[in-house]
């Protein structure tokens, strides 16, 4: 940049308002300077600039330790879409798979130079680790939906209104009386969610709740055949909805094979549902997911003041 300044005759100063644009440069100089750097065949070091700034233009993503199925497919789904619309941004991405567990992983993690962090399906455990180390720059956590006296950024996926509309769309627009529900018998927010979901519609139709409907089972594709089996041919279900992933491959097998003409909604991030009917998924897209991910991050580096806010992302039901 000295050189570029002594070779126009201008100071280092214009030298870099003119690369930087932070300051108006008559066009005369502004073009004198520019040939300079033309001839010199200067490259400005935006390296040294982004540690001047105390910007490394790099996100860091950290996803649990996971094996393969429905969750790690999800998953890399929003990395690539986030590393894509952060790559348009001119940010790159480091990416990290840690144990959720081990507090000395997530610790050096948090010791890297990075202008944010994106936690992928954290614990309560590690929100409330990160919050007690507090970042220097943004953290928006995805996939999570905070206790009341959590604070941050969080993107929390909206498992209630889908199922509610789904259900309550058999009952008054498909005229069906027994509805059955089958869901695993692990407890976790989602599935509270989508059991208040599912009784909520069917209170708000003025019908009368029937237990025998209701079942819970390991999550097992056996177990999803054979409650499938007994809620419709003993129960005699007019409807099944599930909303366990392995639980639902299950189910599919068993309308392929019995073909009962009954309408069935499952929880099915996969898509291998499209051809059998009239199965319907209910499922999360991991590419606008992961899109919004990325634009709230941004919004959070230009405003820090929005460091406490819940982000609702709705599922959606296949046609």
């Amino acid at each position: 940049m000295k050189e570029v300044a002594r070779r126009a005759g201008v100071s280092i100063a214009t030298v870099s308002h003119v690369i930087n644009g932070t300051r108006y440069v008559s066009p005369e100089t502004k073009e004198k300077v520019l040939k300079t750097i033309e001839g010199l065949n200067y490259v400005p070091n935006s390296a040294a600039q982004n540690l001047r700034n105390k910007k490394s233009r790099m996100i860091r993503i950290i996803t649990p330790v996971i094996g393969e199925g429905t969750s790690k497919r999800l998953h890399m789904g929003m990395i690539n879409a986030i590393s894509h619309a952060m790559g348009e941004k001119g940010y790159g991405i480091l990416f990290s798979s840690l144990d959720y567990e081990d507090g000395d992983q997530i610790g050096s993690m948090l010791t890297h130079a990075v202008d944010g962090l994106i936690i992928v399906s954290p614990t309560t455990r590690l929100c409330r680790f990160i919050a007690n180390s507090d970042p220097a720059y943004p953290v928006l956590f995805l996939d999570y939906r905070p206790m009341e006296d959590e604070q941050g950024c969080f993107i929390y996926i909206n498992h209630f209104s889908m199922l509610y509309e789904a259900v309550s769309d058999l009952l008054v627009k498909g005229g069906r009386q027994a509805i059955a529900f089958l869901e695993n018998d692990e407890p976790c927010v989602k599935n509270i969610e989508c059991n208040q979901a599912y009784k909520k519609a069917i209170r708000d139709s003025s019908r009368g709740l029937d237990d025998s409907l209701v079942a819970a089972a390991a999550a097992a594709v056996g177990n999803g055949y054979a409650m499938a089996e007994r809620l419709i041919e003993q129960c005699h279900a007019d409807a099944v909805v599930c909303t366990d992933e392995t639980l639902s491959i299950g189910v599919a097998r068993y309308f392929i094979e019995k073909k009962p003409d009954i309408p069935c909604i499952i929880y099915n991030q996969s898509g291998w549902d499209e051809a059998l009917k009239p199965i319907r998924s209910i499922k999360v897209s991991d590419d606008e997911l992961g899109r919004r991910a990325a634009e709230i991050m941004l919004e959070l580096m230009a405003d820090p003041e929005k460091k406490d806010r819940l982000y609702p992302f709705r599922t959606e039901l296949t046609p």
